[in-house]
């Protein structure tokens, strides 16, 4: 009889549903995979798990490697001969990929091909095994024979198997499956019948009664409603406990069944059927005609609208019955039994028409539940409805509290705060919007007082008076769920998150840290050690002892990853069954936690480094790897020095919860503290310095569970010739001995300006000398003493001493005065006034002058001598000589523009008239100046500037002649510091 496969499920999330004692209509948590996450191709026809722990799935168009969070993909132009797989195995040389037509190995990068010879009795392969000699059997089609028979691949080459042995040629075999060693296979017959082969020979096992047997993980076999595990040469029936399996329902044709310890999970097929698989961690997944699946969690579960559930729930309860019942805000009542949903009817004719339900409903101790609707309390005491009486017609029932002391019960709503105590309703009306706030939650203190949360904060109520409580931390409005654990501890949910106060504290606490902080909804009692926490998108798990004892690690979320897939979880939504499962109302259905099931990964990830890339002048990042990387062999990377910008890229693989795996890394030798965990699967390096290193990697499950096999590889960067410890050396000696060299030639250089200067100033103190004895020229002298003379024939003794006087200390000043260049600006002008007073003595009224120096003007900064006494002289000698009479001269002196400026204007005949009147002279004294400027201003960042200008009256005449000599404030006249 043909073979029946272990067969996957298709699940989309809900679609298909996957059932559990004790309640069989929930479905289970699947991740669907799918081309958009990087699958080859949608039509998945087999998954393997090989020794690493890679998943690789078999499609119509390729094969995918997947790590649980990226695809790497493989088609014909990596080595494939067509996208079709029948089957993936693995030996000790890699993992190897069963085509219709022959194997092909892959080496860590890609494929390679080993075809079977052409036109001979090797057809359309269909199964591989491997033996003992690290050899394969293949299950193929012999198109002579007309049947299917084996042959053996060894050293990369196809050999006829069945036909070396009588007793397999004869066989007309099914399929061939491995047995409990290498040594050993079993293979089954077009009739049913199993056989052993163990060193060559065929043994016939005696149960032949196999209508329904499948092949399961670790060589177990199904007849019917048992379970067999080959060992030796009978079948005998299995006793282990604690084992992962999947086997076929055979009461129920189209089911699977998950066992996993004592538990057993009845899983509803699809039409689709393909071999499935539990991985090593006890995973299953689940391929088919519309991609992969894998499930998440067994702890976790749901109602929804697949399941026939209502929409729009507010209600949730069970009854004493264990069934539990539905409410929703359209006013419909559903009953589960346990095995069928049902609509309820019967409870209409209680409530008003519009009545719809709400949250808050509670079942009390004496099994009844109260149902929170918008027209009061309806009661279900496990036959038949009523309702409450005591509060008023069209009051919504917000949330119901039973006192664990005295049993009354307190029911907040949208009018006021109602208590039924001994079968009196009291009524608190204060407790409505507009004052004390609508109340959700209530919570009983050991003193007899109440905490109660709602619209408008925390309040404490000791059944008469009221107090609102109020904290800097704590929310002023929308408090939810309250609750109190077994320390006395409060805790209260809120639009703000999760708050706590410590018993006999009056401070409340903000428990989780901000970036897991969200806001809370509901919250429940697991039992004394634990407390669960419904959120927006998940819900959370403290762990008291942990959390008193200040530990860490005291809280754990759980989202979709883990199998949780609720979303905005109702308040006061969480109610505890009677098998101790926890069911979680949320706005798109019921989720359902079995603790039972819930238990921490221990099953640490297995790390690898996957890639090394680089940066290029073309392209960002180039693959340095080689194909060994992937099987661990290359220990070792030797890169060039300029290949020092890297990415390295890596895996941890944990099948449990694949999208919380965390890393940290570090690059020995280049850093020594190890990165602060994070999901990121790529660690950057940029511009790292020649040397050895060694890349280390750990890696952290969803529990925080560290990986024990750490990978790591070592790289060495070569340094460039410059680089090298030869090259350094002989830089050193050959900057010792140009410095040497420079040090040398700069003496030189220094010494031979210090001459040039000394040489320099020596002429410039010559020109100078020979400049004021040829301004007091013998003609001027002359003129000068025939003045004197004059005025002592005229008898005018008196005047010609205070003259004689007056060139007798011009002549003093100049003599005296010899070796020095610059002076201050108030020297030079009291020189150029006695200088004026000499000449007015020989020009008597023709002459007149005036010296102005704004007061701004610092007199006591230096200037070269005779700087303004040269173009005063020149303005006499050439512009005002020849002038009958009103000659002038004017000296001004001030600051502009962060310069000092010297102007000198004559009113004399001009520099044309003098010129054809041959009175310019030699011009010595001019040229002697201007080089002094000129030398200066190559010593200075900024230059001074002597510029002379015609003047000239309306009528466009010759007016006289105006200098001006600028000179900047930070202009300096060095002579002696000069590096000239």
């Amino acid at each position: 009889m043909r073979i029946l496969r272990i067969i996957f499920l298709i699940i989309l999330f809900g679609s298909v549903s996957l059932e559990m004692s004790p309640v069989f209509s929930q479905s289970y948590p699947f991740r669907e995979y799918t081309v958009m996450d990087g699958l080859a191709q949608s039509q998945s026809t087999i998954i393997f798990q090989d020794s690493r722990g890679f998943i690789w799935i078999g499609t119509r168009n390729g094969i995918s490697r997947f790590d649980g969070i990226e695809f790497k993909n493989y088609f014909r132009k990596d080595g494939l001969p067509s996208g079709d797989v029948s089957q993936i195995t693995e030996n000790s040389k890699g993992v190897w990929v069963l085509g219709k037509n022959g194997l092909s190995l892959f080496n860590g990068k890609k494929f390679v091909y080993y075809p079977a010879p052409e036109g001979s009795i090797y057809e359309r392969f269909r199964q591989v095994i491997r033996t003992g000699d690290d050899d394969f059997i293949i299950n193929k089609f012999n198109p002579g024979k007309g049947r299917l028979d084996l042959a053996l691949f060894k050293d990369g080459k196809y050999f006829d198997y069945s036909g070396s042995f009588p007793s397999l040629d004869t066989l007309k075999l099914e399929t061939i499956i491995n047995g409990t060693n290498n040594n050993e296979f079993f293979i089954l017959n077009c009739n049913g019948s199993l056989f052993s082969w163990k060193d060559k020979k065929l043994t016939h096992l005696p149960r032949t009664d196999f209508n329904y047997h499948v092949l399961l993980l670790d060589n177990v076999l199904t007849n019917r409603n048992e379970k067999y595990e080959y060992m030796g040469q009978i079948p005998y029936h299995n006793g282990k406990k604690n084992r992962n399996l999947i086997y076929r329902d055979n009461e129920m044709n189209d089911h699977l069944i998950l066992k996993k310890g004592e538990s057993e999970f009845n899983i509803k097929l699809p039409k689709g059927r393909y071999p499935a698989m539990i991985d090593s961690e006890g995973i299953v997944w689940l391929p088919g005609e519309k991609n992969v699946y894998r499930l998440i969690s067994t702890a976790f579960s749901r109602f929804s609208s697949y399941n026939e559930l209502i929409p729009d729930l507010w209600a949730l309860a069970e009854d004493r019955n264990g069934h539990l019942w539905f409410g929703s805000v359209n006013g419909d009542l559903q009953e589960f039994d346990g095995k069928e949903f049902r609509l309820r009817n019967d409870f209409k004719p209680h409530l008003l028409r519009e009545a719809v339900f709400y949250k808050g409903s509670r079942k009390i101790s004496n099994g009844d539940i109260y149902f929170s609707t918008s027209d009061g309390v309806l009661v279900w005491d496990g036959s038949s409805f009523s309702r409450l009486k005591g509060i008023p017609r069209g009051a919504q029932i917000c949330y119901i509290y039973e006192d664990p002391a005295d049993k009354s019960v307190l029911f907040g709503t949208h009018v006021g705060l109602y208590h039924l105590k001994n079968d009196s309703m009291r009524v608190y009306p204060e407790f409505i919007d507009e004052k004390l706030g609508v109340i959700e939650g209530i919570v009983r203190e050991s003193s007899g007082k109440y905490w109660l949360s709602g619209h408008n904060g925390l309040l404490m109520f000791d059944g008469v008076n009221s107090i609102q409580m109020r904290d800097s931390i704590l929310p002023e409005s929308d408090t939810y769920t309250i609750e109190k654990d077994k320390y006395g501890g409060l805790w209260i949910t809120s639009e703000e998150g999760l708050f706590f106060k410590r018993y006999g504290s009056k401070k409340f606490l903000s428990i989780l840290p901000n970036y897991v902080n969200a806001p809370a909804n509901s919250l429940m009692m697991m039992n004394d050690s634990n407390l669960l926490i419904g959120r927006l998108t998940d819900i959370c798990i403290i762990n008291l002892r942990k959390f008193y004892n200040s530990n860490s690690d005291y809280y754990r979320l759980y989202d979709r990853t883990d199998g949780f897939l609720g979303k905005d979880c109702l308040d006061n939504g969480i109610i505890k069954d009677k098998y101790g499962r926890f069911l979680i109302l949320s706005s798109d259905g019921v989720d359902i936690l079995d603790p039972k099931h819930l238990k921490p990964d221990t099953i640490p990830p297995r790390v690898y480094i996957t890639d090394i890339e680089q940066v290029t002048d073309s392209l960002p990042w180039v693959s340095i790897s080689e194909p060994d990387l992937f099987y661990n062999q290359t220990g070792k990377f030797i890169l060039k020095w300029n290949q020092n910008n890297l990415r390295i890229s890596f895996t941890g693989i944990s099948t449990t919860n694949p999208e919380k795996v965390t890393y940290s890394h570090r690059l020995s030798g280049y850093e020594e503290k190890w990165s602060a965990k994070s999901s990121e699967r790529k660690a950057v390096y940029e511009k790292i310095p020649p040397g050895n290193y060694q890349f280390e990697l750990i890696s952290f499950n969803a529990d925080g569970i560290e990986s024990t096999l750490n990978d790591k590889i070592s790289i060495r960067i070569k340094p460039a010739i410059w680089q090298t410890l030869a090259f350094k050396i002989f830089l050193i000696l050959l900057i010792i001995t140009s410095s040497i060299l420079s040090y040398v030639q700069l003496t030189k250089y220094r010494y031979r300006k210090k001459r040039e200067s000394e040489k320099l100033q020596s002429r410039l103190s010559q020109l100078h000398m020979e400049s004021v004895i040829r301004q007091f020229d013998p003609h001027f002298t002359f003129n000068v003493l025939s003045s004197v003379g004059s005025l002592i024939m005229s008898g005018e003794k008196e005047l010609a001493y205070d003259y004689l006087i007056k060139l007798s200390g011009l002549l003093r000043s100049v003599l005296t005065d010899g070796s020095v260049i610059i002076k201050p600006i108030s020297e030079e002008l009291d020189f150029v006034q006695r200088y004026c007073e000499v000449q007015k003595l020989r020009f008597g009224e023709r002459f007149d002058y005036s010296i102005v120096v704004n007061s701004d003007v610092n007199i006591m900064r230096e200037v070269p001598k005779l700087t303004i006494q040269m173009f005063v002289e020149n303005a006499i000698k050439h512009g005002l000589e020849r002038r009958k009479e009103g000659g002038r001269i004017e000296v001004a002196l001030e600051n502009k523009m962060s310069c000092l400026e010297i102007r000198i204007t004559d009113n004399g005949i001009g520099r044309a008239a003098s010129a054809k009147l041959n009175t310019r002279g030699t011009g010595n004294g001019i040229k002697i100046l201007t080089g002094l400027f000129e030398h200066m201003n190559t010593c200075n960042k900024v230059r001074a500037t002597i510029e002379l200008t015609d003047l000239f009256n309306d009528l466009e005449n010759p007016s006289g002649t105006e200098v001006n000599i600028i000179i900047p404030d930070d202009y300096r006249f060095a002579f002696e510091q000069s590096k000239y």
